[in-house]
């Protein structure tokens, strides 16, 4: 009661106002802080998440934007049929060589009323013959009409002939490989100058030689 006497009241509330808004304040500001604090917590447990889950979002986006690999073709070996085998051997098989140089002076068909049954090949008489593939020797001596004959007998049904020979450097039974020199060109047996009777024979039938010579 003095204090009202003397005026004070005024001070006094002002004082008492001020305190409690103060208290206010301070217990805001500690509300405030408790939430700051749980807020700072959580999103220190959701920011590796956060992180985790933006990466996955980043490799998924570069995946489905980098360009896709093409797969490589691997081309498996195509198969050879037995019919293009049989052919393959076949022309293995038929591979001849020519037997000596020259020009053709008489082809192989109908000659003067009757068959001729090789090719005449021009040549000098002491021309070398050469073998038109591998084979044996299975004849060299005279014959009739071819005069100096050579016979070869070659693998399958292949035979081949070389007549009006000057000289022949081979015995019977010898082997021969493509090439090698077996003979001499000459004008021996029915013949009207110098020249190689030339024949092919398969299965012992003569065939034209330049369906299989190269």
């Amino acid at each position: 009661m003095k204090f009202l006497r003397k005026g004070l009241l005024l001070p006094a509330l002002i004082i008492t106002i001020s305190l409690f808004i103060l208290g206010l304040s301070f217990e805001e500001n500690r509300e405030i802080a408790k939430v700051n604090s749980f807020s700072t917590a959580l999103l220190a447990s959701i920011e590796p998440k956060l992180t985790l889950v933006t990466k996955v979002k980043e490799n998924t986006l570069k995946t489905r934007t980098s360009p896709r690999k093409s797969k490589a073709v691997v081309q498996k070996p195509k198969k050879i049929s037995r019919k293009s085998r049989l052919i393959a051997s076949r022309d293995e098989a038929e591979r001849f060589i020519w037997p000596a140089r020259g020009g053709i002076n008489s082809p192989f068909g109908e000659r003067w009323g009757r068959m001729h049954e090789g090719i005449d090949i021009d040549g000098s008489t002491g021309d070398p013959v050469r073998a038109s593939r591998d084979g044996v020797v299975t004849f060299a001596g005279w014959e009739s009409g071819y005069g100096k004959l050579i016979v070869l007998d070659h693998a399958g049904p292949y035979k081949t002939k070389y007549g009006h020979l000057s000289k022949i450097l081979v015995r019977e039974g010898q082997r021969v490989e493509a090439g090698e020199i077996i003979g001499l060109i000459g004008s021996t047996g029915r013949s009207t100058g110098s020249h190689l009777h030339f024949e092919i024979l398969i299965n012992g039938n003569p065939v034209n030689p330049l369906k299989y010579l190269p």
